[in-house]
């Protein structure tokens, strides 16, 4: 079975924006990988922007990020080429009085005081930024999103409209390639944003059918992306040349393992072409003043300076017939031969444009001259972008520069499509020639909770959780229990070409599902925070406490703001892919072809079995500069054929949300959690039942959503009451496999001894009064009292008739419910604050046999 996907890609670009589409073919190959092909069909590059010239091909293909705004509406009027259109009239419909102009919609996005460079071109959008929201009641990311609304509804509308066939049942791949150097939060923001955008353009195409969702947004490094482009052009070039049997002017040029640094002049920095413009402005406010042109000089500026975006592009060519100036009609300007001014005409020399690219391109040679002090290694330097490719005094001015010496330069041919195409590249091919060593910037892990009472392994590791901050304890069938993450891959963690597989530490986990359970699905959140984990346990494991500071972002480090950011992701059995030998589809996994297993394993006289399915899986990270995304790889018994990952699905936290703080489970597995703590009390350790093919050896420790079962050779929780009624769960303690004797040294309580039944003297809270009771009692549903109440024989009496009858009501129904196997559905866990184990603690004995332990990890 083959499915049909269609790749959208959008370049964010600063001035102008490219979107390409194209669709594949998936398929799994007879190992089950993931197999994509592009097929006959080329990559479509849109071209049919509204209001583009359909003649100019070349200019196209970049949509202007021009955006004109209604004052009095708010509401967005026009954009793209027609925007650009009302700009570039002198004498246009609105007057600019009524609407309020967008240029550059990208730079507002970043936050100025996080702002990583400070130029004259990120001041200035700044200021503008603060202008935007001040008139027109919206943040740079809403107008973001209208603005990438109308964009890829085009490219959705114009792929709908290419392939005859529909593409309704297609599934949609949506790749936008943004600078790798900004924040994270702006990179997660503008995911959603597309994300949204997509859906609304399926909904706008009546496409409902097709399949997509967050996790099917990809960012990109725009950078890199090109780079690896123009590499595959030329490494393509070449090819040709040598099958052609001609001179390959490429062959001298490429050779394995050279290193390569790609140079992206962007907006908003150092070095680029807002930054020239912003020179050319500051020079042009000081030539023109009122004696020189009566009208309104700040609207003759603006007019101008958009007219310099396009003559800049020919600084550098040879000048036309006779031209050595740049002519701009001016009516009513005044002559002035101090400056050069002619009655109602304007002209600049261009030696005078040439040096506003002087101080940019100053700025340029010198960064470029430090990177090549620090990388020796370094072959060849790769101009990309439109203004890197297009710029002729660029390359004249770089030709003549001693770094042309050291280095070989290369400017892209396809300019501002490099970027694009290689997006979309990025989506089709798999596998590549190109090996990328990186390291990763941020610290990745998941949320688990670990059991937290006197002697566990959350409270060695935490002692004064409280103190510090931890958040809410979560109770559960064992317990309390601590949230922590558990970290994946640390900060500075090698990767090559961005990918880790299989984590052998992190891989390892499992979910735990009631039989009646229909739904299998579970969900976890990833963690990408600035900090560095702590050392490994002996395990392997490194936990570091989750508090309300990293639940609020509010996380602060040696003086300094640690950004910690929560991506929840989810998998469920549908999303399965079962493949035969041959790796061809079958469809999903059903629940027939999940683990069962009961609990307790073996049959005990009045104790309630639970019959549970079990599924074990990895995960898989796959990291890039940009972002991370998390594929499942479920390990079921007896597969016919190779196992196979899937993406796992992102879900956005809604406008009310923070993040989770319950158990990952559902919700049958909730109405039957408290007959998994009378499970508990008296239980045989599980043996897992073999798993042909896939043996997996658990951890001590080990992540799982589902349920949570404190188990051990015939253990039982050994529970301490303290002076303040308030019970401590302790380790269990075993001895050499023998059965337990943890609760020889306790009495029986005195309601058992009345009624003259076996206590097992295993105590737990009562949730409902906050008193201990004795698993019997608890079973029973009576009052647990462990010495005698203050009452008279009378009322004694009454006492113990009452507490008869419920115990054979109780055993009638265990009968029943033996017999038919049904399942009762039980009130929720509760979350409760944390407790302070340093008060009132008991002893407990040394725990001398290991304990299997089958943990919950945090949704």
């Amino acid at each position: 079975m083959q499915q049909t996907t269609l790749i959208v890609a959008v370049d964010l670009g600063t001035s102008a924006t490219t979107g390409s589409h194209v669709i594949v073919s998936d398929s799994f190959t007879p190992d089950g990988k993931l197999h994509r092909a592009k097929g006959r069909v080329s990559v479509t590059n849109i071209r049919d922007w509204p209001g583009g010239s359909h003649g100019d091909a070349t200019g196209n293909v970049c949509v202007p990020t021009d955006l004109i705004y209604s004052r009095a509406e708010r509401k967005l009027l026009l954009w793209g080429f027609r925007a650009q259109q009302y700009l570039d009239d002198p004498c246009p419909d609105l007057s600019p009085d009524e609407v309020f102009v967008v240029e550059h919609i990208k730079l507002l996005l970043l936050d100025p005081i996080i702002a990583i460079t400070n130029t004259p071109a990120s001041r200035r959008y700044h200021a503008l930024r603060n202008r935007l929201i001040a008139t027109l009641g919206k943040q740079p990311e809403d107008v973001f999103e209208e603005f990438l609304n109308e964009v890829i509804a085009h490219i959705v509308g114009s792929a709908n409209r290419k392939y005859f066939n529909g593409i309704s049942s297609f599934k949609v791949e949506l790749v936008l390639a943004f600078p790798s150097g900004w924040p994270d939060y702006l990179h997660t923001k503008v995911a959603g944003t597309g994300a949204r955008a997509m859906a609304k353009a399926i909904a706008a195409n009546n496409l409902q059918n097709m399949t997509f969702g967050i996790e099917n947004v990809y960012t990109v490094s725009e950078t890199l992306c090109g780079v690896k482009e123009w590499l595959r052009d030329t490494i393509a070039e070449a090819t040709t040349s040598i099958e052609l049997g001609c001179q390959g002017i490429n062959l001298d040029e490429v050779h394995e393992g050279d290193c390569f640094l790609p140079v992206d002049i962007g907006g908003a920095l150092a070095v680029s072409g807002e930054a020239v413009e912003s020179e050319f402005e500051t020079w042009l406010r000081s030539q023109i003043t009122s004696e020189d042109y009566p009208e309104d000089i700040p609207h003759l500026i603006h007019q101008i300076c958009r007219q310099f975006k396009e003559e800049k592009k020919d600084c550098g060519l040879p000048p036309g017939l006779g031209s050595t100036t740049w002519n701009i009609r001016v009516p009513r300007l005044r002559a002035n031969p101090d400056k050069g001014f002619v009655k109602d005409f304007l002209k600049i020399e261009r030696r005078t444009i040439e040096k506003c690219f002087d101080p940019v391109f100053d700025v340029l040679e010198t960064a470029i001259e430090k990177v090549l002090r620090e990388v020796e290694s370094i072959t060849t330097i790769v101009f990309l972008g439109q203004f890197g490719s297009s710029s002729e005094y660029l390359r004249k001015r770089m030709a003549k520069s001693h770094i042309s010496e050291l280095v070989k330069l290369r400017h892209s041919d396809s300019g501002k499509l490099n970027v694009v195409r290689g997006a979309i590249s990025e989506r089709i091919i798999s596998s590549e020639g190109f090996v990328r060593k990186s390291q990763t910037l941020k610290s990745y892990g998941t949320l688990v909770t670990l059991p937290y009472h006197e002697g566990s392994e959350g409270e060695l590791l935490f002692p004064d959780a409280k103190r510090l901050g931890a958040i809410p304890f979560e109770k559960a069938a064992d317990g309390y229990r601590l949230t922590v993450v558990d970290w994946a891959i640390p900060k500075g963690t090698t990767l090559e070409d961005g990918q880790t597989c299989g984590l052998g530490k992190d891989g390892q986990r499992h979910h735990t599902w009631p039989y009646s359970e229909k739904d299998i699905d579970f969900e976890d959140i990833i963690v990408v925070s600035d900090e560095v984990p702590p050392a490994p346990q002996p395990d392997g494991k490194s936990y570091t406490l989750w508090t309300e500071a990293h639940e609020n972002n509010k996380l602060i480090v040696d003086g300094k703001k640690v950004q910690v950011q929560q991506i929840p992701f989810c998998w469920n059995l549908s999303m399965s892919q079962k493949l035969d030998a041959s790796g061809n589809y079958l469809g999903p996994y059903a629940l027939e072809d999940l683990e069962t297993f009961n609990f307790p394993e073996q049959f005990q006289k009045g104790k309630r079995r639970l019959k549970l399915r079990r599924l074990e899986y990895e995960l898989v990270w796959n990291i890039t500069e940009m972002q991370v995304k998390v594929e499942v790889r479920p390990l079921f018994p007896n597969p016919p054929g190779p196992l196979t990952t899937q993406l796992a699905r992102e879900r956005p936290f809604e406008a009310h949300e923070k993040s989770y703080t319950g158990e990952s489970r559902s919700l049958a597995l909730e109405r039957d959690i408290e007959i998994s703590k009378a499970a508990v009390s008296k239980s045989s350790k599980i043996r897992r039942r073999r798993q042909q093919g896939h043996p997996i050896t658990h951890p001590r420790n080990t992540s799982s959503p589902r349920i949570i079962l404190h188990l051990g050779p015939q253990d039982k929780p050994d529970v301490h009451v303290s002076n303040s009624n308030t019970p401590r769960l302790a380790q269990p303690s075993a001895s050499n496999g023998s059965e337990l004797d943890g609760n020889d040294n306790r009495e029986s309580c005195f309601t058992c001894m009345l009624l003259h039944t076996e206590c097992d003297r295993t105590y737990r809270l009562n949730a409902t009064n906050r008193t201990a009771s004795c698993m019997t009692c608890f079973q029973h549903g009576i009052d647990c009292h462990k010495t005698r109440p203050p009452w008279d024989d009378a009322q004694l009496q009454i006492k113990v008739l009452g507490w008869q009858g419920q115990v054979s009501l109780g055993k009638r129904k265990d009968r029943e419910e033996d017999s038919f196997a049904q399942t009762v559905p039980r009130a929720r866990p509760t979350t409760v604050n944390p407790i302070d184990l340093t008060l009132n603690r008991e002893p407990v004995r040394q725990n001398t046999a290991p304990v299997a332990n089958m943990g919950q990890l945090k949704p």
